[in-house]
């Protein structure tokens, strides 16, 4: 894929994607022009031969430069949350290949929608920071204090450097490495692509909680750091006639909402938190059959589900991991699975498993003719899936709908795939099941 293309990708499935390049265009040329408006106040008190200013400037320039990084994470956070729904309004979709092609483009939107913004909004942070400190010190200036230039642009790097660059870094690092293990496992094998899933995502983790500690530390030392510098160079002290000054007083309000708004965001995350730590159950052992759309059965299946591709048998016709396929092309895609067995599990026979879906009220013809195709590519040892109705308790999410999945082996087929079976004439699936699944019970019993 060019980098057009993925760009092209990128902006296809990350919802409002323009919308955001646009609002950082213009946040960008706000910053720059307001940072053009903070040098002009701070000339007078950079050459030694010109005129001081008459009245010293507001606060409004900082307050619109810190306004303009904020807006931009705004809008990211409408995009991540319009891709968030995306993805969950595809279990409401009754179509397994529009659920499958839904929750693929909502995950890569999702991704994209936080990985993006975070990237983007380093330079928005920089322009903000130098901006705020050059305006406040030409007002500090304009007051009459005699403060540092130079202490005002290290307190921006030391926000910047600390505070920001560490959140940058835990999670672009962690969403980078998250694209990267779903991009690597495709044309894998069901078992080996959930270990590799899983093994990434851990490290991901891992990752992001050894720099999420420093995102944690750097405000928090920035703050005391700029306390320090601050109470070390006070000009004046900070009592006035016996009372703290108005200027003074209005700072030590702002600083204890803010302080109080920094312990209820940290409190509203911990069950988010604890969301992220509690473990999901082990997934099904394919991807298709956690998206794909099953009606609720009462038949439980006597054998593990095995590893291995889902065949969707459906009226309409075949549907090979979730996606539409024409017999031909089940046939290729099916092959193309087999032959990546092989070159990853080189010295391994195939073991031919495949797990088949087939609806209640589907003719068993049609099961009989996928079973066909695939005993001729090599899957002669299929099991029909079942589903019954289920759900996982999290923390934050409450009951998650999953369904419980189980499977009915078919045996080792003969060379045309499926004679061995009792099919019957105008036979349904839903019939076929209950007559495999009643003869495999006294079996069982005897065991």
């Amino acid at each position: 894929m060019t980098s057009y293309e993925m760009f092209r990708e990128i902006a296809r499935t990350v919802p409002l994607f323009w919308a955001g390049a646009v609002i950082w265009l213009l946040v960008l040329a706000c910053e720059v022009r307001l940072l053009v408006v903070a040098r002009r106040r701070a000339r007078p008190w950079t050459a030694a031969d010109a005129p001081a200013a008459e009245v010293a400037p507001g606060r409004l320039v900082e307050w619109l430069a810190i306004a303009g990084p904020v807006l931009y994470m705004g809008a990211a956070m409408v995009s991540t949350m319009v891709a968030r729904a995306r993805v969950l309004s595809a279990f409401s979709v009754p179509a397994t290949p529009a659920r499958v092609t839904i929750v693929s483009d909502g995950l890569g939107g999702l991704l994209n929608a936080m990985l993006l913004p975070v990237q983007a909004v380093l330079p928005l942070a920089l322009l903000a920071a130098y901006t705020v400190a050059v305006h406040a010190w030409a007002r500090h200036r304009g007051l009459g204090l005699r403060v540092s230039r130079r202490r005002h642009l290290l307190a921006a790097l030391a926000v910047v450097s600390f505070a920001v660059v560490p959140l940058h870094l835990a999670l672009g690092g962690y969403l980078a490495l998250l694209i990267k293990v779903a991009a690597g496992v495709a044309g894998v094998d069901p078992e080996l692509k959930a270990v590799m899933l899983a093994k990434g995502i851990e490290e991901a983790r891992a990752a992001l909680d050894r720099l999420a500690v420093f995102a944690v530390l750097g405000p928090v030392g920035t703050a005391l750091v700029i306390g320090a510098v601050w109470y070390r160079g006070a000009p004046a002290p900070l009592v006035a006639g016996g009372h703290v000054a108005d200027g003074d007083r209005r700072a030590l309000r702002l600083a204890a909402v803010l302080f109080v708004a920094a312990v209820l965001l940290f409190a509203a995350a911990l069950p988010l938190r604890a969301e992220n730590r509690v473990p999901w159950p082990s997934p099904s052992r394919s991807a298709a059959l956690n998206v794909g759309v099953f009606e609720d059965s009462t038949l439980v299946g006597p054998d593990p589900v095995p590893w291995a591709p889902v065949l969707f048998v459906a009226a309409s016709g075949l549907l090979v991991e979730g996606s539409p396929a024409s017999p031909s092309r089940a046939h290729d895609v099916l092959t193309v699975l087999r032959n990546n067995y092989a070159l990853l599990h080189p010295g391994e026979s195939f073991p031919g498993t495949l797990n088949v879906y087939c609806a209640s009220g589907v003719p068993a013809a049609a099961l009989q003719q996928a079973l066909e195709l695939a005993a001729d590519v090599g899957y002669r040892r299929p099991s029909l899936i079942f589903a019954r109705p289920g759900a996982v308790s999290r923390p934050l999410l409450g009951a998650v709908p999953r369904p419980q999945i189980s499977a009915l082996a078919l045996g080792t087929p003969t060379e045309r795939g499926s004679s061995a079976l009792p099919f019957g004439a105008g036979d349904s699936c839903g019939a076929l099941a209950q007559r495999l699944l009643a003869g495999r019970r006294p079996a069982a019993a005897g065991r």
